[in-house]
């Protein structure tokens, strides 16, 4: 039986790249087998036909199983998530939204210059925009 200061011992060299021996790695397999069913009990996980079944894993049971991975195990384990999410028929409806959305902004704007233009015809005369922002501004000016 491999000795937990052992085998994290072993695990340590291993993981910065130390060469161990054949017998210092089965020494490391083993631990690690050891470890491995310690946290499966802690976290109410049963082994069935050779597969681990989680009976069920709350989110902070799988937080806490992903901040013990390793930053590269880490990033698999989003580029997984991200990826399956990815593949989820959840962006139709969003586009759909999306298109909905600028039709219905499409006819308020619509209305909107057909309002104008009713406004415009309705007006006698001729105008001259430009003039008028002129006669604005210098009552304004006026003012000050």
């Amino acid at each position: 039986m491999v000795t937990n200061e052992l085998g994290q011992q072993l695990h340590d060299r291993a993981t910065r790249g130390d060469a161990l021996s054949d017998e210092e790695q089965r020494q490391l397999n083993e631990w690690y087998e050891i470890q491995d069913r310690a946290e499966m009990e802690m976290l109410g996980l049963t082994i069935e036909r050779g597969n681990i079944m989680p009976e069920t894993v709350s989110l902070k049971q799988a937080k806490q199983q992903a901040s013990q991975l390793a930053l590269q195990e880490q990033l698999k384990l989003v580029m997984s998530i991200v990826e399956r999410l990815s593949a989820m028929p959840l962006m139709e409806p969003t586009l759909k939204m999306e298109q909905q959305t600028r039709q219905a902004r499409l006819a308020e704007v619509d209305a909107w210059l057909a309002e104008c233009d009713a406004v415009a015809e309705s007006i006698e005369g001729e105008f001259d925009a430009a003039e008028d922002l002129r006669q604005i501004r210098e009552e304004r000016a006026s003012r000050l």
